[in-house]
């Protein structure tokens, strides 16, 4: 008799065991599928960007500006060659789209010298960006307009058009 219920009791452990295995795993993948949906929907998140090339002659200088435009920011290419394209500067550009206004910052190389910044402000204007100049400042080595004055569009040192070489 005793064998019998050791046996009856020893199922009914495995049994609620196994109940309670069951409801562990039932709350773990309720608790997982929100978590994995949220993480999926977060990925599929998609910027639609935009790429474009311009040009940009101001006498016998020429600038070539490649940029990759999101919702609120841009990323590209910028190079300036000077005279009969003997000295250049070369490097990057990237920062944040407010308005119809890009303000940012180029990061370059003078000449193929010391790497060098300075702020740089676009205008949209249709399919032209006009480079606005400004009063610099800087703070622990971050250069950047300042307030106090607008940046100016009225006589753009480069207006940037549209080239053939768009992606």
């Amino acid at each position: 008799m005793k064998n019998k219920m050791y046996v009856k009791n020893s199922i009914d452990i495995l049994k609620i065991k196994n109940s309670k295995k069951k409801i562990v795993t039932l709350v773990k993948q309720l608790i997982m599928l929100p978590l994995i949906t949220f993480m999926i929907g977060c990925n599929n998140r998609k910027v639609e960007e935009k790429q474009n090339s311009f040009r940009a002659i101001n006498g016998r200088d020429t600038a070539y500006l490649s940029l990759t435009t999101g919702d609120n920011y841009f990323t590209g290419k910028y190079e300036i060659f000077y005279g009969h394209k003997t000295m250049k500067d070369s490097g990057y550009v990237r920062g944040k789209i407010v308005g119809d206004t890009l303000l940012g910052a180029y990061y370059y190389k003078s000449y193929g010298g010391l790497g060098l910044s300075k702020p740089i402000a676009l205008l949209m204007k249709g399919d032209k960006l006009l480079l606005g100049t400004g009063i610099q400042s800087s703070v622990l080595g971050l250069v950047f307009f300042t307030s106090e004055v607008p940046i100016n569009y009225d006589a753009p040192v480069f207006i940037f058009e549209k080239s053939k070489n768009n992606k």
